[in-house]
């Protein structure tokens, strides 16, 4: 075979190679996580309404609270926290405190009655918690929702005195968050409605 075939056939077999190991990549979302990034945030704030302000502090992907330099709370250890908004979310006038996270499996320990094992790639998640008497305790985490959240902000746009989830969607597919990044995908509104978020026309 002559050295301009060889090089061609070499050529050729990097290339598919190449090729399926970046499928593999996109489709088992094994750097999405890493590549979607992480907000480092610092925010001070009184979300219990007992005069003392709170710390949450978002760093490595790490949530902590705080609470006069004692730790209430940190983030699991298998999460991986992208950002965190603190607001009032489902209409109760306390602030709830807000994760997107990454998280394999589409489940918790609690699972439907319809599946007794859980999805272990990763997924992204939607999870609200309530500073209450000392304490960050959970009040509503979403299963794997079926498109990763881009960027997300809270807001009353129409005006009605209740708070809306305003939302951007990214993508699974690594490709397709690398083109969510490049424009600015529309917002899209959500609301809380007696247990859980319903989307807004």
């Amino acid at each position: 075979m002559k050295r301009e075939q060889v090089k061609l056939v070499k050529i050729i077999i990097c290339t598919l190679l190449l090729t399926c190991a970046l499928g593999w990549v996109s489709s088992s979302r094994v750097l999405l996580p890493f590549f979607a990034g992480c907000e480092e945030q610092t925010v001070l704030e009184d979300t219990d309404h007992d005069g003392d302000p709170e710390s949450y502090v978002l760093h490595n992907r790490s949530l902590s609270v705080y609470a006069n330099d004692r730790l209430l709370w940190q983030s699991d250890e298998d999460w991986m926290v992208q950002s965190f908004v603190l607001a009032d979310v489902n209409h109760d006038t306390i602030d709830d405190l807000l994760m997107v996270v990454w998280k394999r499996g589409s489940f918790g320990p609690a699972k439907p009655f319809w599946t007794s094992r859980d999805d272990r790639r990763f997924s992204h998640h939607l999870f609200m918690y309530n500073l209450r008497q000392g304490q960050i305790k959970p009040l509503w985490m979403s299963s794997a929702l079926d498109r990763p959240i881009k960027s997300l902000r809270i807001a009353d746009p129409d005006n009605d005195g209740k708070n809306e989830l305003l939302v951007q969607d990214g993508s699974y597919s690594l490709w397709g968050w690398i083109k969510a990044s490049a424009v600015s995908p529309a917002f899209q509104a959500w609301q809380w409605k007696g247990w859980g978020f319903y989307q807004l026309d």
